[in-house]
């Protein structure tokens, strides 16, 4: 149940950093697609993704899309390599 709320959490807090005033190519997503797993592991990569998949209905779809999401994942997935011990 802890893991629900941690991620549900993370989930609302990234959606609604999308619609904060923020300069172009500045988004709170995809500097937290680095931190998120390192600190709660690699299962909360889906959270960034379900973030990035609600707001972009709400946003708006683009041409670019899947390689926005595929770099949301390998930053998550690269991240890990750069975890201190």
């Amino acid at each position: 149940m802890r893991h629900l709320k941690i991620f549900f959490g993370i989930f609302v807090i990234l959606a609604l950093s999308r619609f904060v005033p923020h300069p172009p190519n500045f988004t709170s997503l995809i500097a937290l697609s680095f931190y998120v797993p390192i600190v709660f592991g690699r299962k909360y990569i889906l959270a960034l993704i379900g973030s990035f998949f609600i707001t972009d209905i709400i946003i708006g779809f683009h041409s670019v899309t899947f390689f926005t999401w595929g770099s949301v994942v390998l930053i998550g997935l690269i991240s890990e390599f750069f975890k201190m011990s």
